[in-house]
């Protein structure tokens, strides 16, 4: 394994010419980590952080924000340049989205979206300092370990990493005044304060807006506002929509359709459960986990020949350090900025990970031989994402977060410990990596990238905990506001395995077992067959739609059908579809925040 590159030398010496580096920015010298960029970046990432707490909460879905983080702040600069020092540089761009990006799934990684709220249904929620650390301490075991396979999966292996190279390319077209670049970027700056805008009078002080379009009917004596039936008024939901395309967001009204029109109304008429909200998504959940649970693990099977590929990285990656350490000494030590960076990433590394084991003891319950085992999977898992990432731009997080809770089984608390851990290091791996690839595909430094990371691993683990109690407050978790689907089903598998599956409601047991075949079969019919697994429900979305307010799976299939009717009529590219989801997401998740504020200090 090579040595760290310092920001002062060649990091374009991976070689620019076989790595796709645009001439134009390889030809001249430009400014990069500098105070501007990374304000902009932290500034940004505060934004994208905040906004995500409430997505990922209502949704189960976030944006990581490289692109939105790119655009955006080239455009201030490029627009009020002369005031802000001129435009940015590629590199500075790079930088700034890097910072914003790594802030942005802060709530991620620390488990913001499921974990911490589970405990937090369960009455075992840890303290905001806790939280903190936590989620400081996965950050900087991802970005470090990340940093570690950077020079094999990247340098040496140089895997596609697609949304990394996307990014890169946004960068260099924006820096290139490419035309359509711009457009994409009045779209998202357009998109994003209408939708802030209809949320605001949806739930703000006027309330001009109702939060459902909902019909004058009833099924089995239970009303149209009892089923959650209807269109719901949520911008973010029909941005989900566009990110997730016809077969996901199809499949999640195909799943809300089955549990809110059919199973629901039939359970309440037998006096199965009571006729609420909660009600039907306590016994719906069953079915749910049945089929989150196989659609996760099976697909871990196709993943044997990538796990055996991940132990040879941390094999070269144990054994390349080893052999630098051993070069450095015979040549002298190496400078003096190469050894304090060196001395630097230790330091953070070992404050790291006496976090991780102090808060798994404490916050977790888990016994010393527990966290060192956690560790270990921890960092085997993280890295089988890190490669999954490089190879299809697809990690299998949620998967290997659900089978580390298996191994935890004995406790509830413990096994979405174990959970946790795994997920949100596994997150800020596969984000580092992409960033990695860009700084790659730029010729930007691998340097700058790991410190603007730092930067927003700090920025964003300030950020998040706050507006997370704060949007709790307001909205309350599981309910129609804020379904925190992700949470529920954390929760549920966390008790389901400790129990043995046993004090299920009446039938539930039956309905999770043809959940459990049923994914299997979906999940297989999939990766064999893909054409014909298109035209089958995905197991996961299906899933998520059982127990998710029917009103919002309507609004993400309507924002995908938009999606396929536009394109029926005019060419729409993906990265225009993406810059106005991009806006239509940042801007309720954004307005939701500020709303949340405005309740809990009213």
């Amino acid at each position: 394994m090579s040595a760290p590159l310092s920001p002062e030398s060649s990091d374009a010496s991976l070689g620019e010419a076989a790595l796709g580096v645009p001439a134009t920015l390889a030809a001249r010298p430009q400014r990069e980590l500098t105070a501007r960029a990374l304000i902009t970046g932290a500034l940004l990432g505060s934004l994208l952080a905040a906004g995500n707490v409430y997505t990922g909460l209502k949704s189960a879905f976030i944006d990581g924000g490289s692109i939105t983080a790119a655009l955006v702040s080239f455009t201030a600069f490029a627009t009020f340049g002369r005031l802000l020092g001129g435009r940015l540089s590629a590199y500075e761009v790079n930088v700034a989205q890097t910072t914003a990006s790594s802030a942005a799934i802060l709530s991620f990684v620390g488990g913001l979206m499921g974990p911490i709220p589970a405990l937090s249904l369960m009455g075992e929620m840890p303290s905001p300092w806790l939280i903190v650390a936590w989620t400081l301490s996965l950050g900087i075991m991802g970005s470090l370990l990340a940093w570690g396979l950077r020079d094999k999966l990247i340098g040496r292996e140089n895997l596609p990493f697609p949304t990394g190279a996307a990014t890169a390319e946004v960068i260099d077209a924006v820096v290139a005044n490419d035309s359509g670049t711009w457009h994409r970027t009045r779209l998202l700056l357009v998109t994003a304060p209408l939708s802030a805008v209809v949320t605001w009078l949806r739930d703000g002080p006027l309330a001009l807006l109702p939060q459902t379009l909902t019909p004058n009917i009833a099924i089995r004596g239970l009303s149209a506002a009892t089923l959650n039936l209807g269109l719901g008024f949520s911008p973010l939901m029909v941005a989900t929509g566009i990110f997730m395309g016809p077969h996901a967001s199809s499949s999640l009204l195909a799943g809300g359709v089955v549990a809110w029109l059919l199973v629901g109304p039939h359970l309440v008429a037998l006096g199965v459960v009571e006729g609420t909200y909660l009600g039907i998504v306590s016994w719906c959940l069953w079915p749910a986990i049945g089929l989150l649970i196989s659609s996760t693990l099976l697909p871990l099977a196709f993943e044997v020949p990538a796990l055996a590929r991940t132990l040879r990285d941390l094999r070269s990656l144990v054994s390349g350090s080893v052999a630098k350490e051993q070069n450095q000494k015979e040549q002298g030590g190496g400078d003096g900025k190469g050894g304090r960076a060196r001395l630097m990433r230790f330091a953070l590394g070992a404050v790291g990970l006496a976090t991780f084991g102090l808060i798994g003891t404490r916050a977790f319950g888990l016994a010393p031989w527990e966290s060192i085992l956690l560790l270990a999977l921890t960092m085997i898992f993280s890295a089988v994402c890190g490669r999954s990432a490089g190879e299809t731009d697809l990690a299998p997080i949620g998967s290997l977060g659900t089978l580390t809770q298996i191994f935890f089984a004995r406790g509830a608390v413990r096994s979405i410990g174990g959970g946790s851990a795994v997920s949100g290091t596994a997150s800020q791996v596969s984000q580092s990596l992409w960033a990695y690839k860009c700084a790659q595909r730029l010729g930007a430094s691998p340097t700058a990238s790991l410190y603007a990371q730092w930067l927003g691993l700090f920025v964003g683990a300030l950020v998040v905990v706050p507006v997370y109690l704060v949007i709790v407050k307001a909205y309350g978790l599981a309910t129609p506001a804020l379904p925190a689907v992700p949470a529920l089903t954390w929760r549920a598998t966390a008790e389901a395995l400790r129990s043995g599956f046993t004090g299920l409601p009446k039938g539930a047991s039956w309905a999770m077992a043809l959940g459990l075949v049923s994914g299997c079969v979906l999940t297989a019919v999939g990766r064999l067959n893909p054409k014909l697994g298109k035209r089958l429900p995905s197991p996961t979305a299906f899933a998520l739609g059982l127990i998710s307010p029917l009103s919002l799976a309507t609004a993400s299939f309507l924002g995908a059908m938009l999606l396929v009717t536009v394109r029926r009529f005019r060419p729409v590219s993906d990265g225009t579809a993406v810059a106005v989801a991009s806006g239509g997401m940042v801007g309720e998740s954004l307005a939701g925040v500020l709303l949340a504020l405005w309740l809990s200090f009213r």
